[in-house]
């Protein structure tokens, strides 16, 4: 690819195991022509699919860990405030238990000097 207007060459190189790279010289350079007044072009088909598919992998490995820091980063003061209202919850519900048996005995034992008397007539005074 390059684009004669504009005096850029763009050059990549494909090695087994090494990241494709690309040089740009600047555009007071000429760019070489090949036969017929044709640019040369160095980057295949193959080449522009590896590249496509390098940025692809790279920016979804990038997308993921921002993603996961992002949600890490808001998710963990979540995370404890919840822990910390469980056990909030967890010790009033305990409280009120202790309560509702006090209430009980308090209840039981304030009636234990009442005496209920059944079967006996009212006499009504006239």
């Amino acid at each position: 690819m390059s684009s004669p207007e504009l005096g850029h060459n763009y050059t990549l190189r494909s090695f087994s195991q090494t990241p494709v790279s690309f040089t740009i010289p600047s555009p007071l350079q000429s760019t070489p022509f090949q036969g017929h007044g044709q640019p040369t072009s160095f980057i295949t088909d193959f080449d522009i699919q590896r590249i496509v598919q390098t940025l692809r992998v790279s920016l979804r490995n990038e997308i993921q860990s921002m993603v996961s820091a992002t949600v890490a980063e808001q998710v963990v003061p979540l995370q404890n405030e919840l822990a910390e209202m469980k056990n909030i919850i967890a010790k009033l519900n305990s409280k009120l238990a202790d309560l509702e048996t006090e209430v009980d005995n308090n209840n039981q034992y304030s009636r234990r000097h009442c005496v209920l008397i059944h079967m006996l007539p009212v006499f009504q005074k006239n």
